[in-house]
C-alpha cells in the first residue's frame, strides 16, 4: 500500500486555512484590528498555497505516492483564493 504524501496533506491544510481566512477574520478579538490577520496571511498566502499545491502535485507524481486529489484540491483552493483578492 502506498503512503500518502505529507506534502500534499500540508498543502491542503494550508490552502484550506488560507481560503477560510475571510471567515475567520470576522471572529478576531477586539484589541486587534480586523484586517490584521487578513492582510498578513492572505495576500502572500494565496500564492504560496497555489505554488505549494503545484509542488505537492509534482512530488506525488514523481514519488508515486497517494494524495493526488489533496494536491489538486489545494491548487484549486489556492487559485480561488488568489482570484478572490
Amino acid at each position: 500500500m502506498k503512503k500518502i504524501s505529507k506534502l500534499a496533506i500540508f498543502s491542503f491544510v494550508f490552502s484550506a486555512f488560507i481560503f477560510l481566512i475571510p471567515f475567520i477574520d470576522s471572529y478576531v478579538p477586539y484589541p486587534f484590528p480586523r484586517q490584521t490577520l487578513y492582510s498578513l496571511l492572505d495576500y502572500g498566502g494565496n500564492f504560496a498555497a497555489l505554488i505549494l499545491g503545484i509542488i505537492a502535485l509534482i512530488h506525488v507524481k514523481k514519488a508515486g505516492l497517494r494524495g493526488k486529489w489533496l494536491a489538486i484540491l489545494s491548487v484549486i483552493l489556492g487559485a480561488i483564493a488568489s482570484l478572490y483578492v
